[in-house]
């Protein structure tokens, strides 16, 4: 080809060839954003979907491996976190497969041993709670609730505490009200009923237990105001007498032994201190006789008999 010719060929191609080049970039651009959109699209139809979701996510119960008093806590978590996911667990082969894989331990041996042997028990979660209570928690059988609740009285704790184990109890008895009424009137102790002795009492299970915690409390506080009252008489007969400001007034003042022999009053009024106030002005090196420091009885500016000379006979 002639160089000439070639020259203008590319000369006429570089023009399509920048266009191209502009194209392309457009292209680009475009895929990187249709790549954007159909990210924020698949994002925003997952949160559609979780939003629309009948169900309630929860934190699954804790592992249950054995232990008689954590039986019926595990049983009931899981019943209500079945109910609060019905399209997660739809069938009852998977709520018992669900219930399994939360045991631990000797549970779990028994759980699996139920469910490779096909037992009746795996068909539905019904039957598999029921049977998990039956093994590990006999004691939770309404008979045996009730005669628990039976036995129960107050005792040394407190009314909060009794009612607590009460109404666990009684949840399980299948008692009515009137009956239940009366258990719990009876099983409080002596203290709380003779304070309900000068009330009327309520006619409901729950006003009479909103009775009793008050009461409870309230003997409660007045204890530890009580207490209070002892701290502060202790503190009041260890606290130092104050003298007045004019020490010839009518004080009362410690009495010593006169340097005579005999007992001398050391107060004015001829009151003598207690056992209590003169070992504490002995210990802290105090006056017998003004309670003041610095000087003994013997030297007290204010204790003129023991000032004036004795002579002998």
């Amino acid at each position: 080809m002639d160089p000439a010719e070639s020259q203008r060929a590319q000369g006429a191609w570089q023009p399509h060839e920048v266009q191209f080049g502009q194209t392309q970039q457009r292209v680009e651009e475009n895929s990187r954003r249709l790549d954007s959109l159909c990210s924020r699209f698949e994002q925003a139809l997952t949160l559609s979907s979780f939003a629309s979701s009948p169900d309630c996510r929860m934190a699954p119960p804790e592992r249950f491996s054995g232990e008689p008093d954590k039986c019926r806590t595990f049983v009931s978590s899981l019943s209500l976190f079945f109910e609060l996911q019905p399209s997660t667990y739809p069938t009852e082969r998977s709520r018992v497969a669900y219930a399994i894989s939360l045991l631990s331990g000797k549970a779990h041996e028994w759980g699996m041993a139920e469910w490779d042997n096909r037992s009746e028990c795996v068909r539905s979660y019904e039957a598999f709670s029921e049977e998990l209570t039956f093994v590990f928690n006999p004691s939770a059988s309404r008979r045996a609730s009730s005669s628990r609740l039976f036995r129960l009285t107050q005792s040394s704790s407190s009314v909060t505490d009794y009612t607590v184990e009460f109404r666990t109890l009684a949840a399980s008895a299948n008692w009515r009200e009137e009956t239940l009424f009366d258990k719990y009137y009876e099983g409080l102790s002596c203290r709380i009923k003779d304070e309900m002795a000068a009330r009327t009492l309520p006619s409901s299970l729950r006003g009479l237990i909103e009775l009793a915690v008050a009461i409870d409390q309230r003997l409660q506080e007045r204890q530890a105001e009580r207490q209070t009252d002892r701290r502060v008489e202790r503190l009041l007969e260890r606290s130092p007498a104050i003298l007045p400001a004019n020490p010839t007034s009518p004080v009362h003042r410690p009495t010593d032994q006169h340097p005579s022999g005999q007992e001398e009053p050391m107060q004015v009024g001829r009151v003598k201190l207690s056992a209590a106030e003169r070992q504490r002005r002995i210990v802290e090196g105090l006056c017998l006789y003004c309670g003041e420091s610095g000087h003994r009885v013997r030297l007290c500016p204010l204790n003129d008999k023991a000032r004036q000379p004795t002579g002998r006979r």
